[in-house]
Formats: C-alpha cells, sequence, structure tokens
C-alpha cells in the first residue's frame, strides 16, 4: 500500500501535469505520470521494488509501473491509437494541451504560497491574469483589425495648364471720316471724357474745334469751336469734353505751357532757367528743377500717379535728350515739389522725336523716336519707370513682331490699358505713303499679339492718338493726306479686359 502522506495533496495533484489512476485492484491505487518526454527524469530505486520518477520541472513525484503494467497500458494505448477517433477523441489532446501548462502554474503558485500571506497569490494571479489580457487582447487585435490599404499607385500629375497671354486690342469697326479738313501745325490729341472720347485739333490757324465719339458705330456730337487771336498751336480736351485752346503768346511768362492729364489739371512749362509748374491758367508759379543753358524744352507731358493728382509724372523734349522726373504735392496741398532728379535720355543722333507718356498700375512708360547717329530708319525707343524706382530703365528699344529692318517708324504715341498694359501706336512706310498701325504691350514692353492697321490702305497717314473707356472700348485717331489737305479719321478698336 502506498502511504497516503508520501502523495501530493488534493490540490497538488490538479495543479500537477496530466495524471491518470490506473490501479489493478481498488485496493492498491498506482500515479503514474504521463508527463512529457521532453522533462528531464531521474529514475530511483524505491523499497517495496517501485522506482519513483523525480520530475524536475516542476517537482511532482510520479511511480513508475512495473514492467507488466506497462505492457498492458501498452496494448491498451495500441489499441486505443488503432481505433477510428470520435470527436471528442480529436479535441481532447488539444484541450489538456492547453490546461497542463494551467495546471502546473497553479501548482508551481501553490508551493510559492506555502507559508506566505494570501496576497502574495493575488500578487501572482493577477500578474499573470493582466499579462494574459494583453497578449490576447494584442493577439484579437492582429486577427481583426483591418489591414492597413495597400499604397495606391500615384497618378500621373495633370499637364499645367497654359496660362493664357493678356488679351490684345482689335479693330472692331471700319474707319470713319470725323473732320474733312485739320491743319497739320495744331497737331491732334484724344482723351476719354464721360460719355465717349474728345478729339482736339485744328480747323484753321484761329479756329479750335473738340468734337465727341461714341466708340459704339462712331456717331458724333456737336462739336465745340473756339477762336482765337493767335495761332492755334495745340487744342487739349478736357475731361468733361471742353476745349482748350493753348497758344504760345509773347505775353504768357511760361512758356512751352502745357496743361496736365487728370481731374484737376495743372500746368508745367518753362520760366526763369527752371520746369515750373503753375495752377490751371495761372500766372503764378513754383519752381521745380533748374535748367542748365538757355536751350528750350517742348513736347510736355505730365499725367498723374495713382489716378489722382497728389504726384505726376513728367516727360519732354531738350535739344537731341529726353528728360523725365516726379514731382508730388506738399501735405499742406500748396505746393509741389520734386521727388526725384531729373533722368536724361539721349537720343541716338541729333534728331529726337516728341514723347509721349502713359501710366499704368505701377509703371510708367514714355515712348519716342530716333535714328542711331543721325542716319539710317527712326526706330521705337522708351523708358519705363516702376513706382517706388528713383529714376527709369535705360532705354529699351520697343520691338515690332514681323520687323521690317529697314523700315522707319515715327511719330509714336501711347495709351494706357488696365493690367500693365499699353496700347502704342505709330506711323510707318515710306515718304507720302505713311500708314498707322498700333500693337498691345505689356508692362515690360513685350508685344501682345500682332500689329493692328488703323487707317486705310493707300491713305498717306500719320499723327496717331489712340483713347480708350475704362471697359475697353476706344478710338484711334489720326490724320490722312488727301489732295492736298488733311482729313481727320478714327477707327474704332476694342481692349478687352484681362
Amino acid at each position: 500500500m502506498l502511504d497516503v502522506h508520501t502523495a501530493p495533496t488534493l490540490v497538488g495533484l490538479l495543479e500537477a501535469p496530466r495524471l491518470e489512476i490506473c490501479s489493478s485492484s481498488d485496493e492498491d491505487p498506482t500515479l503514474v505520470d504521463e508527463a512529457s518526454p521532453s522533462e528531464r527524469e531521474d529514475d530511483t530505486l524505491q523499497p517495496g521494488g517501485l522506482r519513483e520518477k523525480v520530475t524536475t520541472v516542476i517537482g511532482v513525484p510520479a511511480l513508475e509501473e512495473p514492467p507488466a503494467r506497462r505492457d498492458a497500458l501498452g496494448e491498451s494505448w495500441s489499441a486505443s491509437r488503432d481505433a477510428p477517433r470520435t470527436r471528442d477523441a480529436i479535441w481532447r489532446p488539444r484541450l489538456f494541451f492547453w490546461v497542463k501548462p494551467l495546471f502546473a502554474a497553479w501548482y508551481a503558485l501553490h508551493r510559492l504560497q506555502q507559508g506566505k500571506p494570501p496576497l502574495v497569490l493575488a500578487l501572482f494571479l493577477g500578474t499573470g491574469a493582466l499579462v494574459a489580457l494583453i497578449t490576447i487582447g494584442a493577439a484579437a487585435k492582429g486577427l481583426f483589425v483591418r489591414p492597413p490599404a495597400p499604397a495606391q499607385k500615384a497618378l500621373p500629375a495633370a499637364p499645367a495648364q497654359p496660362v493664357a497671354a493678356p488679351p490684345s486690342c482689335n479693330v472692331i469697326g471700319p474707319t470713319q471720316s470725323v473732320a474733312p479738313e485739320v491743319q497739320l501745325a495744331g497737331g491732334l490729341e484724344a482723351v476719354a471724357v464721360r460719355g465717349g472720347i474728345a478729339i482736339g485739333f485744328a480747323k484753321n490757324a484761329n479756329e479750335a474745334v473738340v468734337s465727341t465719339l461714341d466708340p459704339n458705330g462712331l456717331s458724333i456730337g456737336v462739336p465745340h469751336v473756339s477762336t482765337s487771336k493767335e495761332e492755334v498751336h495745340r487744342v487739349t480736351p478736357n475731361l468733361d469734353g471742353l476745349e482748350i485752346v493753348s497758344s504760345d503768346g509773347k505775353r504768357d511768362p511760361i512758356a512751352s505751357r502745357r496743361p496736365s492729364s487728370g481731374l484737376a489739371p495743372i500746368d508745367i512749362g518753362m520760366a526763369d532757367g527752371h520746369l515750373v509748374w503753375a495752377a490751371r491758367g495761372s500766372n503764378e508759379f513754383g519752381a521745380l528743377w533748374a535748367l542748365e543753358g538757355d536751350a528750350a524744352i517742348d513736347a510736355l507731358r505730365a499725367v498723374p500717379l495713382n489716378g489722382d493728382e497728389k504726384a505726376y509724372i513728367l516727360a519732354f523734349r531738350r535739344g537731341a535728350s529726353i528728360w523725365t522726373g516726379v514731382i508730388a504735392r506738399t501735405d499742406d496741398h500748396a505746393n509741389y515739389v520734386p521727388v526725384t532728379a531729373l533722368s536724361e535720355a539721349k537720343g541716338g543722333g541729333a534728331q529726337v522725336g516728341a514723347p509721349s507718356l502713359a501710366v499704368s498700375g505701377e509703371t510708367a512708360r514714355t515712348v519716342w523716336a530716333d535714328r542711331a547717329g543721325g542716319e539710317g530708319p527712326w526706330r521705337l525707343r522708351s523708358r519705363r519707370w516702376v513706382r517706388g524706382s528713383e529714376s527709369p530703365s535705360p532705354v529699351e528699344s520697343l520691338e515690332i513682331p514681323n520687323d521690317d529692318a529697314g523700315a522707319s517708324y515715327i511719330s509714336p504715341s501711347i495709351v494706357s490699358l488696365d493690367g500693365g498694359r499699353f496700347l502704342v501706336v505709330w506711323s510707318e512706310g515710306p515718304a507720302l505713303q505713311h500708314r498707322v498701325r498700333a500693337m498691345t504691350i505689356n508692362a515690360e514692353g513685350h508685344a501682345l499679339g500682332s500689329p493692328l492697321s488703323i487707317s486705310s490702305e493707300g491713305a498717306n497717314a500719320g499723327q496717331g492718338q489712340a483713347a480708350v473707356l475704362p471697359d475697353g472700348r476706344g478710338i484711334v485717331a489720326y490724320l490722312a493726306g488727301r489732295d492736298g489737305h488733311f482729313e481727320l479719321m478714327a477707327t474704332p478698336i476694342d481692349c478687352p479686359s484681362r
């Protein structure tokens, strides 16, 4: 008989690896350890001819069967192995595969608990449960969390759309006669005013006329006519469409007087060796820049910056040079003073054409014509002034698309468009066969589109002047020689916004 005191307690039996009770009789139970063959074992001879199998993994004593008993067990195992396996028989080994380590862990904790407070066992159990929960959670996350979607192949970037070039002006109707006869010496000026385009010209030596045209259909309003005792040199319409007759009389203290453009124009001229300014029509003036020498000035232009009268940019011709400068009104509005030095652009030869000046956005541009060395064809020149600059850019040549290297370009004028654009008008061709053309340029002076043909075929045309309303509608006026006199003509144009 095996002394029951030598066997593990009931708790120890439940905690040990899988144990089966196999007895040859009800009075002599024998404990057989079916521990895994991988466990290290020591066989020790015990009293009564029994060998005690000592399992070193968990230290639970196990008794080895006698040889006869082992043979019987082997036959039983072979028979059970060869027998058909039911569903329960298939799952039982898997179940005990998990239960066996759990019993082993429980028994180990029980031995650690012996002689210690219950708190130690609870601590170990809690720690094990926490580790088990973390492990199960991590496994569940790996099983049930949807794997990241495979990276989609990047689609090729759409080709960049070309940036549309700013639009250029276009001729939108036939040329029309405005006045059958005008005097060439009186010049020609066109200004955008309320209700249309005002054109100033001299009908004869002592008669000045301002006609207003509607660009849509070129309908002509009732002309304003004024006479002068002195010879009319120039007629400049103001923004109300009323004519202003300018004549250089000997009694005017300001030589080469010229009104500026704008809502409240001022006069610019020369007096006492200085470039001066004066209120419109006043004989009292204020000095701006001192002018060296006694050479006269002419072709004065003054255009307001920012669309108001707080500052003006000026351009004029003196000798064979084109001069440019900027003036601004003082804080008390009582005076104008220079804010830049006068900047000189020397012509290519002894002859230099009259300048024309316009402002668009942050850029002001001056254009004129000259010829290098006084010989060869006349070419278009230009200077650009950008707001905030102390001086204009160096002289540039305006490049005309499909340019004829031997052609001459004379009498240029320039008018502002929106978006920093300008419309330049000029005359070209051999003597007595001049024609008027125009092109749109950007702020940098590059052509936008092809040049426009403004004048009619076969006409000896020149003195082109353009004016454009805020909506882009406008006209180009010019003089055409016919039978020994000059006729005023106008061509409607449209300069769409950007």
